[in-house]
């Protein structure tokens, strides 16, 4: 029986979008082996906003997170202001708090920054994020309008161990690319989650790089499907 070994740099379950639309569309035949693993430890900062803001921008799923938990008040802080979602995952975890997105990306930067710029006629937008966030938005945004970055939690790289090679690569930030490297190369075919990871893999690679549509597992697994079916 074939093998096909995928590895996400992400930790998943049986049950996530990724492995079940995978599980759903590879042939029974093939023997689906699936390692996700993070490379990233995540931990809360404390944080003070004294700035007032038009609308607030967040660029992931823990952004959205460690903010309310490190905030009392902030479905009334957010009340009446503009709010975005960089991807359908953010906007998706932003309703576990009661909170609809104005504006919801693909997870694709430069799209995102137009509908941003044709939609919101305000002059400052705040984007809750982690400390080592890449930032993608703010050079689209910089010269338009006031960008406030708050640092909500840290993201630190724990370097994966040597691992097997696989038939793909999936990357879900560019700081897990980081951590992959450390003791690992870059082989296979690659998947990025987004244009930001896609860049950062671009400039440590010459192999060609897969952008998922959308930020999401759904699409990462999509993504590796069309490229079994081709």
């Amino acid at each position: 029986m074939k093998r096909l070994n995928i590895f996400i740099s992400r930790t998943v379950s049986n049950k996530s979008p990724f492995v079940d639309l995978l599980k759903s569309n590879v042939n029974e035949k093939v023997n689906l082996n699936i390692v996700g693993q993070s490379g990233i430890s995540f931990s809360p900062l404390p944080f003070l906003l004294n700035k007032n803001f038009d609308a607030c921008c967040f660029y992931s799923k823990r952004a959205v997170e460690f903010f309310f938990d490190g905030i009392g008040e902030g479905q009334q802080l957010l009340k009446n202001k503009f709010i975005i979602a960089f991807g359908p995952a953010t906007a998706a975890q932003l309703k576990t708090y009661a909170i609809d997105a104005d504006l919801t990306g693909s997870g694709k930067a430069a799209d995102l920054a137009k509908d941003i710029v044709a939609h919101f006629d305000g002059a400052s937008i705040l984007f809750p994020q982690a400390k080592n966030s890449k930032r993608s938005l703010n050079p689209f945004l910089k010269d338009k309008f006031d960008c406030i970055s708050l640092a909500v939690y840290a993201n630190e790289i724990q370097p994966l161990p040597k691992i097997q090679e696989f038939d793909f690569l999936v990357f879900t930030s560019p700081l897990n690319v980081d951590a992959f490297l450390v003791n690992n190369s870059l082989h296979g075919k690659i998947v990025a989650i987004g244009q930001t990871t896609a860049a950062y893999l671009k400039e440590k690679t010459k192999l060609e790089i897969i952008t998922a549509d959308e930020s999401t597992e759904k699409s990462l697994a999509s993504s590796i499907v069309k490229m079994l079916n081709a």
